[in-house]
């Protein structure tokens, strides 16, 4: 996320002053957002390969299924077989890189807003070795200044964590929900083309099972992946609401106790919901971002604006 420039203001109350837009910056934490973008970059490559085992080879399979008629006996084998690499080796080893990416982020958040490791609920920090491992493999850094937007620099630290928290949570959840649909309607369509095929053809019913048999790799992957974007997208909606309660008690005059107490537990959910979140391709990524920061800047600026306008000497 690129940077801000945002005035200095001053605000004082019972939830002390803070300077998470500055520290974000600095060395130790834009390294920490290395490491855990070398983790996901290595979710990311295992995400590609599961998209070539389950979808491109599948495919292969069947033309050459139609080219050499002999290969049929031995192409739902080999689809079972992929489905069985993907179960028992790449889904596993993404799984474990998206959590240790999630831990990345984690240790971030805690120094950055102050807040207490639960070791008990997203397991040890990361060690140093770990962190220097994996911030070698995402040598850039200039993308990671500027991480949660500046305009927090206006609001005390525990409402400022709220707005951060809020955000994080929020930011991507349309991107998955588009996602999702453009998945399911890529899954009935080649359902759709396979049986016109086979009706064009004049093949049997079981001749129609077994090209479906072989394709099972290709609606796995599509189903799984719409499923789980829809999945993603719900549990970013249920943070959004969960850090909107918490802004209200924020807004509210909230004790700092309970406040501190309720922007742990909405990190624990932030932690849950970056350790689940499936992959998407980077282009995917890519084409919303501009928009979907857009939107969740907006959205800071409000709750700010709104923070401001209740707390502002009369």
């Amino acid at each position: 996320m690129p940077p801000e420039t945002i005035p200095e203001t001053q605000s004082t109350d019972a939830y002390d002053q803070h300077d998470i837009h500055k520290r974000q910056n600095t060395p130790v934490m834009i390294t920490l957002l290395q490491a855990k973008s070398g983790a996901y970059d290595a979710a990311q490559q295992l995400y590609r390969l599961q998209f070539v085992v389950l979808m491109v080879v599948p495919l292969a399979i069947a033309v050459v299924k139609l080219a050499v008629p002999p290969m049929s006996q031995y192409a739902l084998a080999l689809s079972v077989l992929l489905l069985l690499i993907d179960a028992g080796l790449l889904e596993p080893m993404q799984k474990e890189r998206k959590k240790l990416g999630a831990l990345f982020q984690e240790r971030f958040d805690c120094t950055l807003f102050q807040l207490p490791w639960r070791t008990h609920r997203v397991g040890l920090e990361p060690t140093p070795e770990q962190e220097r491992k994996w911030a070698a493999l995402h040598p850039a850094r200039a993308n990671l200044a500027g991480w949660y937007p500046a305009v927090v620099q206006r609001l005390p630290r525990l409402a400022a964590t709220a707005v951060c928290q809020r955000a994080s949570g929020s930011w991507n959840g349309e991107m998955r929900e588009r996602y999702a649909r453009s998945l399911w309607i890529v899954a009935v369509s080649l359902m759709m083309l396979l049986v016109v095929a086979g009706i064009s053809r004049g093949a049997t019913v079981l001749a129609v099972l077994s090209w479906g048999g072989i394709a099972l790799p290709v609606f796995t992957w599509l189903v799984r992946e719409a499923t789980r974007q829809k999945d993603a997208a719900a549990a970013s909606q249920k943070v959004a609401e969960r850090a909107r309660k918490v802004w209200l008690r924020v807004m509210g005059g909230a004790s700092t106790e309970e406040v501190s107490a309720d922007l742990r537990e909405l990190q624990n959910d932030l932690f849950d919901q970056r350790r689940r979140d499936p992959q998407v391709f980077s282009w995917v990524y890519s084409r919303y971002r501009s928009a979907d920061e857009e939107t969740m800047r907006a959205a800071a600026t409000r709750m700010v604006e709104e923070y401001v306008a209740v707390n502002a000497p009369r």
